[in-house]
This record gives structure tokens, C-alpha cells and sequence, in this order.
């Protein structure tokens, strides 16, 4: 019984953990571009 309510949850939330996947993606990608934006303005710079 248990079992089944646990994977009825799951498939209930299968969305918005798919949701929380590429957000999490999306937040580490802008980190990286923000980090090579600083780097290249950095680089820029010094020349």
C-alpha cells in the first residue's frame, strides 16, 4: 500500500522535478558565462 502511494507521488512530482533539473542546469550556465564575461573583461583590460 505504502509502495503505491510512493510511486503515485512520484509520478506526480515527475514534472516538476524535470522543472528542477534544467533550472539547476540553467543557474550553473549562467554562472559560467557570468565567470568568463569577468574573465574576458578582465583580459580586456590589461591589454
Amino acid at each position: 500500500m505504502f509502495e503505491r502511494i510512493y510511486d503515485n507521488l512520484r509520478q506526480m512530482l515527475r514534472p516538476y522535478t524535470a522543472i528542477i533539473g534544467i533550472f539547476q542546469k540553467t543557474k550553473v550556465l549562467l554562472l559560467f558565462m557570468s565567470r568568463t564575461k569577468i574573465y574576458f573583461t578582465k583580459g580586456k583590460k590589461q591589454h
